[in-house]
């Protein structure tokens, strides 16, 4: 029989780690914004970090598509809406399923996670925010 409490802190560790985790992949994201010669080593773990960052060069998306300026920022814009969408849907989807439709009751749930994926990709979205602002 497992203790509720040791499992909960269990969870909460993990979450915390995962969410220091999330925090300084950004934060290595925005040094691979920088416009600085990063050694060997260095730099292809930065280019692998700053997907997480909605970085779309790295995706070569240009190669198959021809993509204006103003569209790339509205898809890095738009990217986090898309998650949050998605979220809902399956949060609606698990509801219907497990809950039998119980939407006022499993409300606080969808929000406080929309809330914790806010805050968790908030570097990226001020970083997408302010892209537009990094030549002036």
């Amino acid at each position: 029989v497992s203790d509720p409490v040791s499992t909960s802190s269990s969870l909460l560790l993990a979450t915390l780690v995962g969410s220091q985790m999330v925090t300084l992949t950004q934060q290595f994201g925005v040094f691979a914004s920088i416009a600085l010669e990063w050694p060997a080593p260095f730099s292809d773990a930065l280019k692998v970090m700053a997907l997480l960052t909605f970085n779309l060069d790295y995706l070569g998306l240009e190669c198959a598509f021809h993509i204006a300026p103003l569209a790339k920022f509205m898809l890095r814009v738009c990217l986090v809406i898309v998650f949050v969408v998605v979220m809902a849907i399956l949060h609606v989807g698990f509801v219907l399923a497990q809950h039998h439709g119980d939407f006022r009751a499993r409300m606080p749930k969808l929000i406080s996670s929309i809330g914790m994926v806010f805050s968790a990709l908030f570097i990226s979205i001020v970083l997408s925010m302010l892209a537009p602002f990094a030549c002036l």
